[in-house]
């Protein structure tokens, strides 16, 4: 059963309507929110992805959250078939980006526009739960990386902590076209109306237990 067609840049919103179990095959899945770069994944990185394949998740995506990590997942992304690209500033970690992180970003998604391989912004948004984390200061961020999901055509994967509201009315003032996932969303049912309405998905699961966030449940 063949994937729907996917053009470089638009894969993200090819997972809106996964394909369901029928009689000729199992459901064939896409995870659209993975940090395998990670080096807790250095020791069995390939018996997970091995893991998920076998489970049906053939396709995943590798975020970004600080400019440090970009190569790293990058060259993961290009070395195995059915890992996926997205660059990002993550709010958690605001007091490791730097004014010049912004301009390479931009840099970076001008370099790789069209390759099939990068499929989104992200990991941005906003962190509330961390009250440490200066709010003026991620809503700057914020609203830049969302300027460049828009300025190149790329859906954004957004973290939302505890502040559906400023981004909610964020995506109102700056209308992306090309909408995104909102991750493991947990607000209320209006805010994902809301949501809904403004062209995003609503990412919904729960931590396993153990060690780490895993790429497939094990």
């Amino acid at each position: 059963m063949p994937y729907a067609p996917v053009q470089p840049g638009r894969f993200v919103s090819a997972l809106a309507e996964p394909r369901r179990q029928t009689d000729t095959g199992p459901m064939r899945l896409i995870d659209t929110h993975t940090h395998l770069d990670f080096p807790d994944f250095d020791s069995d990185r390939a018996e997970v992805l091995t893991h998920c394949r076998t489970l049906g998740v053939e396709r995943l995506v590798l975020l970004g959250v600080y400019r440090d990590n970009w190569e790293r997942l990058w060259d993961l992304a290009l070395k195995e078939d059915g890992l996926y690209a997205a660059f990002g500033l993550h709010p958690v970690y605001l007091d490791q980006h730097q004014p010049g992180h912004l301009q390479e970003l931009q840099d970076w998604l001008q370099r790789l526009s069209g390759h099939p391989k990068l499929c989104a912004v992200g990991e941005i948004g906003l962190d509330y739960f961390l009250e440490e984390l200066d709010r003026t200061r991620q809503q700057q961020l914020f609203e830049a990386q969302l300027k460049l999901a828009i300025d190149f055509e790329l859906p954004a994967l957004l973290h939302v902590r505890r502040a559906h509201a400023p981004t909610i009315a964020t995506l109102k003032r700056l209308k992306p076209a090309r909408g995104g996932i909102v991750h493991a969303f947990a607000g209320s049912h209006e805010e994902a109306r809301e949501y809904l309405k403004l062209g995003f998905k609503l990412g919904l699961g729960a931590r396993p237990p153990g060690r780490r966030r895993c790429a497939c449940a094990r």
